[in-house]
């Protein structure tokens, strides 16, 4: 049984986790209007994007929606998203008084309804498609009916400063780029609103550079383990295993180095950034034989991201057990002549 070495072991200490993350930004590749009462008219290229709640029979009847489809950009292998938000540019009200209130939400569209930003209208999804209900509604072909994140926008009057808003798009962000959910992109809507008609201009893509909407993404790697080597040591000797070149990609700090010297796939056998360990420790304490064998070394980073490397080490026999195998195999050899 393998027996823990705690003289041996090397433990590294470290000051408290400071987080560091990445950041891009995603912009959209086409945003959209739709208008229940213009219900043909295609709004793509409108400087505006317009969200719009009337009241029927007591309930909330959206009039306006807007649509929005962002360019993912690619991210480095290993990545991890932590956040991602939507932020759109509110610049006006519609129909709204200091005694009104909107509430904006956002729902992802389902991968079947694809639209273009110069096709869609209130009845269809790229000119010739249709929606399955009007102005992109329907909860079961159209869009699923979850509200995204908290809600995107909340006013209860109709002064105060326009400025950015902004709806947490995390899970669905991760779900597109796992290839889990097509991204068909969001529809902003009017889930709750005062018992007349009100609704919220926001700026588009068309209005002009840093106006219209995106997405920000943050995320953090996968740390970078390196093993070095390869390692050799004898009977009597011991060998540095050295994780010199281990980083964290982004930018924060590793926090951990384990090494697996016995291939068994538990990294339980030392650690450090640097680890020495004795012939006796490797062949008595961890049953290691003679010959080649592949060691591991997995590195942590403060944001609990890891990573992975190999290499080898070689055990090689006393000098003399070596001389006595050269002898026998010329002996071996000489025996077949």
């Amino acid at each position: 049984m393998k027996k823990a070495c705690p003289a041996l072991l090397v433990v590294l200490c470290v000051a408290a986790p400071v987080w560091a993350a990445l950041s891009t930004t995603a912009y959209p590749s086409g945003d959209t209007w739709l208008d229940a009462y213009n219900e043909w008219t295609n709004y793509g290229n409108d400087y505006y994007l317009r969200v719009y709640g009337a009241t029927s029979q007591g309930q909330n009847v959206p009039k306006k929606n807007t649509l929005v489809r962002f360019s993912l950009p690619s991210l480095p292998n290993g990545y991890h998203i932590q956040s991602a938000t939507v932020r759109m540019n509110y610049c006006a009200y519609e129909d709204m008084d200091s005694n009104d209130y909107v509430y904006v939400g956002l729902y992802a569209v389902r991968p079947t309804r694809t639209w273009t930003e110069l096709g869609a209208n209130w009845y269809t999804m790229n000119g010739s498609s249709y929606w399955a209900q009007a102005g992109c509604e329907d909860p079961n072909y159209d869009r699923y009916d979850t509200l995204l994140g908290s809600q995107l926008f909340s006013r209860s009057t109709s002064f105060g400063d326009k400025d950015w808003t902004g709806s947490s798009l995390t899970q669905t962000v991760r779900d597109w780029y796992s290839g889990s959910l097509t991204n068909n992109g969001i529809v902003a809507r009017t889930y709750q609103h005062y018992s007349g008609a009100e609704g919220v201009v926001f700026y588009s893509k068309n209005y002009g550079s840093g106006w219209g909407p995106r997405l920000l993404i943050s995320y953090t790697l996968d740390a970078i383990a390196e093993a070095n080597g390869p390692y050799t040591v004898g009977p009597g000797g011991s060998v540095l295993f050295n994780a010199a070149g281990s980083y964290d990609p982004d930018g924060g700090s590793l926090t951990s180095y384990l090494w697996d010297l016995d291939n068994d796939g538990q990294y339980d056998d030392g650690s450090g950034l640097t680890f020495n360990a004795s012939f006796s420790y490797l062949v008595d304490t961890l049953g290691l034989t003679l010959g080649q064998h592949t060691i591991g070394l997995k590195v942590v980073d403060d944001e609990g991201e890891w990573g992975t490397d190999t290499s080898l080490l070689t055990i090689t026999p006393e000098p003399a057990t070596l001389a006595l195998l050269v002898l026998g195999g010329i002996a071996a050899l000489r025996r077949r002549e």
